[in-house]
């Protein structure tokens, strides 16, 4: 991305680390595995189309990641516009409902993945705190080198790609704040100095 700063800045790539997790030279940074089973009949008897049925499984290799606020938002505002758009164009008429037909999963299951994660924030929506926003906390100082463990997840009966990304997002966000959320705390810049002596220590600044 070229927003927060004017040369590019590569936002994720592969986390090369031959010590920690050595990789196989074959395998790729996504590893994307579908099989996809086509309806008998693509029209049902009350005269709608049937969607394709598919079991997946995403396999991530360990993940560097660069984040900066002002790209991270414009990513959401441009998603959000996007959606906005089609919600729009699906008002217009039935003509749609034979190009867009969601394929159903069955099944979507995502190994465990590990992300070091460098985040650079701008400025804190302190009214969006208020609202609760909480998220918002992340952008009271920068983080650096926080891992991350994305723990396995499997969605079952979901319909199109954005459902299953959602839920994979929640399901990682809620166990994040539920069992990595000190992370945020001893890898913020300002008190990084201190996490270093020690989780002890650590936990004694942060108290």
């Amino acid at each position: 991305e070229c927003i927060s700063n004017q040369h590019p800045v590569k936002m994720l790539g592969e986390w090369l680390n031959e010590r920690e997790h050595p990789r196989d030279n074959s395998d790729g940074i996504i590893m994307l595995k579908m099989v996809t089973k086509h309806p008998a009949l693509r029209v049902s008897a009350d005269g709608k189309l049937m969607s394709d049925e598919s079991r997946a499984t995403l396999e991530l290799l360990p993940l560097r990641c660069f984040f900066d606020q002002s790209a991270v938002r414009y990513i959401q505002r441009f998603f959000s516009a996007n959606t906005n758009g089609s919600d729009a164009e699906e008002n217009d008429g039935d003509e749609l409902d034979d190009e867009l037909i969601n394929v159903f999963f069955q099944t979507f299951k995502v190994f465990p993945c590990k992300l070091k994660v460098d985040y650079m924030p701008e400025k804190m929506d302190v009214d969006a705190f208020r609202d609760g926003n909480y998220v918002e906390i992340l952008n009271l100082c920068p983080l650096e080198e926080m891992v991350l463990t994305l723990q396995e997840v499997e969605n079952n009966d979901l319909s199109g790609w954005g459902s299953v990304f959602r839920e994979l997002a929640g399901k990682w966000i809620e166990d994040i704040c539920a069992t990595q959320a000190h992370k945020f705390f001893t890898k913020a810049a300002p008190i990084q100095v201190f996490s270093g002596l020690g989780e002890g220590m650590a936990d004694l600044v942060i108290i």
